[in-house]
C-alpha cells in the first residue's frame, strides 16, 4: 500500500512524506503532487523514510526528481543506492 501526505512549514519547503510500496501507478500521485506544490515558491522535499519498496519505474522517476532540484531525505540505503544506479552511466549489454 502506497500513501502520500503534505506537509508545508513555516520556512516555506513542502514535504511530501512517502510511506509503504512506490510502484508505476504511484509514480502518477507523486509527479501530480510535485507539480501542485511547486506552484507556490520554495523547496520540494520527498521524505522516504516510510518507504518499504519501489520498481524500477519509481526508481528511475525519482532519480529525474532529484536531478530537478527535488531533495530525498529519510532514504534507507538499499532504496538510495538503487535510485543512484539509475543515474549512474549504465555498461553497454550484449
Amino acid at each position: 500500500m502506497f500513501n502520500i501526505t503534505v506537509r508545508p512549514d513555516s520556512s516555506g519547503t513542502r514535504t511530501l512524506a512517502l510511506s509503504g510500496s512506490i510502484e508505476a501507478e504511484s509514480v502518477q500521485k507523486i509527479d501530480r503532487l510535485i507539480k501542485d506544490v511547486r506552484q507556490t515558491p520554495g523547496p520540494v522535499v520527498l521524505d522516504m523514510g516510510e518507504v518499504t519498496l519501489m520498481d524500477r519505474v519509481a526508481a528511475r522517476f525519482l532519480a529525474r526528481q532529484q536531478k530537478r532540484g527535488v531533495a530525498l531525505v529519510n532514504c534507507p540505503r538499499y532504496i538510495e543506492h538503487w535510485i543512484t544506479q539509475q543515474t549512474a552511466p549504465h555498461e553497454s549489454r550484449k
